[in-house]
């Protein structure tokens, strides 16, 4: 009878260590797939996004970041600058003058999401689930967490979920493109 009481508990054991272990390697993306992913933000490129509130085209270069708006119609033509050690500037109409951070909340979002992903993506990022071609990737660093929407069969990014401080920002991201500068 202790014999089959082993032999049962030895095979229930292997069943939820094999469980367990398709759990993990589900949620496990190759770093291949995760490579792929962050090489849409190598070098300097431009990606259009959509939020609930703005329509913007963000430009990353060296150093640099370039925000410029579509909608709403107040801030259509408006672009804001923002350089490493430098206040932001808005240009709007010819006229330029510096600007507070907050006025680059929902945007700055979006850059320091790209930070995330760019730094610590392949290493951190795990897919938490996919469905109808699309995998959801999640990576959670210092308090921010990102949440990345990829079409694998497009390898295209669809969208990009930033929280920070309480606060949530998805961003549509309508379009990736490299920038020569």
């Amino acid at each position: 009878a202790s014999y089959r009481k082993s032999g049962w508990l030895i095979k229930r054991l292997l069943a939820t260590l094999c469980v367990l272990l398709l759990l993990a390697a589900s949620g496990c993306a190759s770093d291949d797939a995760k490579e792929k992913i962050v090489s849409h933000f190598d070098g300097a490129f431009r990606i259009d996004a959509q939020t609930a509130e703005l329509d913007f085209e963000i430009c990353l270069t060296d150093g640099a970041c370039l925000y410029t708006f579509q909608s709403p119609d107040a801030l259509k033509g408006l672009s804001l600058e923002k350089r490493d050690g430098e206040a932001a500037t808005a240009v709007y109409g010819g006229i330029q003058t510096e600007v507070a951070e907050i006025a680059l909340r929902v945007p700055e979002g979006l850059y320091e999401a790209l930070e995330l992903i760019r730094g610590r993506f392949i290493a951190d990022a795990v897919r938490t689930e996919s469905a109808d071609g699309v995998s959801v990737y999640s990576l959670a660093i210092d308090g921010c967490v990102v949440m990345l929407y990829y079409n694998e069969s497009a390898d295209r990014i669809e969208n990009i979920t930033y929280m920070k401080d309480a606060r949530k920002t998805e961003y549509l991201i309508t379009e990736i493109k490299d920038v020569v500068t």
